[in-house]
């Protein structure tokens, strides 16, 4: 009878360390996605808040009228736009391989 309670509590503590390893490791990679998220997030925001920055800094004196078209800036703009696209994307990219790390 003792043996049997031996095996029996030895079991349980067996089966209670896997269910402790399975879930650390799925909460272990929640906090890491979860972290990368936040950094992706953060370097995307401040990628963009520079490209604003700069626009704001290299707008020109409105004083061509209406009839000035193309600002003084146009490749500052143009250039941001762009950086814009790219962060963006860059940003998508990362998020949908995090979501493939995690869904495998």
């Amino acid at each position: 009878m003792v043996a049997l309670a031996g095996f029996i509590s030895g079991f349980i503590a067996n089966i209670i360390a896997f269910l402790g390893q399975y879930m650390a490791k799925k909460t272990a990679l929640a906090v890491a996605y979860i972290g990368t998220w936040i950094t992706l997030a953060g370097v995307l925001i401040a990628a963009l808040n520079v490209a604003m920055g700069t626009l704001v800094t290299s707008m020109p004196a409105f004083a061509g009228g209406i009839l000035a078209m193309l600002p003084a800036n146009i490749t500052t703009c143009t250039s941001a736009v762009i950086a814009a696209h790219i962060a963006c994307a860059v940003y998508d990219a990362h998020i949908n391989m995090l979501g493939i790390k995690v869904n495998s």
